[in-house]
C-alpha cells in the first residue's frame, strides 16, 4: 500500500566510532561485487521496499510495531547501483569502496517504526542481542519529530549502528524501546476518536466500498513498548 508521508524531519545523530580507520579488505569480493551492480541496475524500477525485501523483517503495520531492514555490504552496493541507475548513470567504483571501507566492521540496520505519538522517535533506544551480549549502538540517526501518514500514523525512520570488534555470525536480535508519553498519548487518544467519528460517516456515506479498519486503540499498547527483529545473520548476502 503506498503511504504518503508529509512533515520535515528534524533528526538525533549520535556517533561513538564505528570503525576504525585500518586499511583492510574490503568485505566482498570483485564477483559479488559485479553481482551486487547487476543486481540493483536491473532493479532501477523497484521501490525501496521491494528490493530491500529479502533482507527485512517486517512485524507489520500497527502502533508498536514496524520493519527493520539490515545494510549487508551487498546490499549497500545494490542501492548505490540502483540509484545511479535511476539517474542514468554508471556505478562509481570509487564510490563503492570508499562506503564499504566508512562502513568498518559494523552491522548496520535502517528502519521503519510506527507510534502513537509525534515524538516517539526521539525517545527510541536501541540494542543488540548477540548470544548473551547486549551492544549498545556505536551510531544512530532518529528523528526529532515523525513523519505523517495520510492515515494519521506516526512514522519513525532511523538507522542504527553496531560496532563488532570479531565478526558477528549465526543469529541476533534487534530490540528497540520506546516509554510512551503520558500527555502525548493522550492528545492522540482524542484525536483518534475524531478520526474514528468521521470514518464512521464515510462508511455511512459510501456504502458500497468496505471501510478500512483503524488501528487498534491506543490504549491496547502497553507503557514501554518493545519490539524485537530477530536476524539469522547466515541467510543475508
Amino acid at each position: 500500500m503506498k503511504r504518503f508521508l508529509v512533515g520535515m524531519v528534524l533528526c538525533t545523530v549520535v556517533m561513538t566510532g564505528c570503525s576504525k580507520k585500518e586499511d583492510k579488505p574490503l568485505p566482498l569480493t570483485d564477483e559479488q561485487i559485479t553481482e551486487a551492480v547487476a543486481y540493483g541496475t536491473s532493479g532501477k524500477d523497484l521501490t525501496y521496499t521491494e528490493i530491500t525485501k529479502d533482507w527485512t523483517v517486517d512485524l507489520g503495520y500497527d502502533y508498536g510495531k514496524g520493519r527493520a531492514t539490515i545494510i549487508t555490504p551487498f546490499l549497500r552496493v545494490v542501492l548505490l547501483a540502483q540509484r545511479a541507475a535511476v539517474m542514468g548513470e554508471q556505478t562509481d567504483r570509487t564510490i563503492i569502496e570508499k562506503v564499504m571501507r566508512d562502513e568498518g566492521a559494523a552491522l548496520h540496520f535502517r528502519l521503519q517504526l510506527y507510534g502513537d505519538d509525534t515524538t516517539f522517535g526521539n525517545r527510541l533506544q536501541f540494542a543488540l542481542r548477540v548470544g548473551d551480549m547486549m551492544l549498545k549502538p556505536c551510531w544512530l540517526v532518529k528523528p526529532t519529530y515523525t513523519e505523517l501518514a495520510r492515515d494519521y500514523t506516526n512514522i519513525a525512520v532511523t538507522e542504527v549502528k553496531f560496532k563488532r570488534d570479531e565478526p558477528i555470525s549465526g543469529k541476533v536480535t534487534l530490540t528497540v524501546m520506546y516509554a510512551r508519553d503520558d500527555e502525548a498519548t493522550l492528545k492522540a487518544k482524542k484525536e483518534e476518536a475524531a478520526r474514528e467519528h468521521e470514518h464512521a460517516g464515510e462508511s455511512k456515506a459510501v456504502a458500497s466500498t468496505p471501510p478500512v479498519p483503524p488501528p487498534p486503540p491506543i490504549n491496547e499498547l502497553p507503557k514501554d513498548v518493545v519490539m524485537n527483529f530477530d536476524f539469522d545473520l547466515s541467510q543475508y548476502k
